[in-house]
């Protein structure tokens, strides 16, 4: 498979983005840093169905044994949302599904 453009050379420019995620700046490209460091790890590029996903939740924690690639289905599943409605206003409130992933 081939590599990355920016495999062979050094991030110019770091900075974090709306979403919360580090995204990285090259001469020509920006990419996200937990996906730059999976590539980096796994030596090749990841595909358009690879999704990485931060195992803590924390989106600034790129460290490989925090990361791991999945599929997109698992990859929702794993962030599932549920939402309970205010009685007084009628508003959606989301809430974040508990135990959702089981352990390995």
């Amino acid at each position: 498979m081939e590599l990355a453009p920016y495999e062979y050379s050094k991030p110019r420019v770091k900075s974090l983005d709306v979403h919360g995620y580090i995204r990285l700046s090259f001469h020509n490209r920006r990419v996200l840093e937990h996906r730059y460091v999976m590539e980096q790890y796994i030596n090749r590029s990841l595909r358009s169905d690879e999704h990485i996903h931060h195992i803590n939740g924390i989106k600034t924690d790129n460290r490989i044994e925090n990361l791991e690639i999945v599929s997109n289905s698992s990859h929702q599943y794993r962030h599932k949302r549920e939402f309970k409605v205010c009685p007084t206003c009628g508003s959606k409130q989301w809430l974040k599904v508990k135990n959702v992933v089981e352990a390995n």
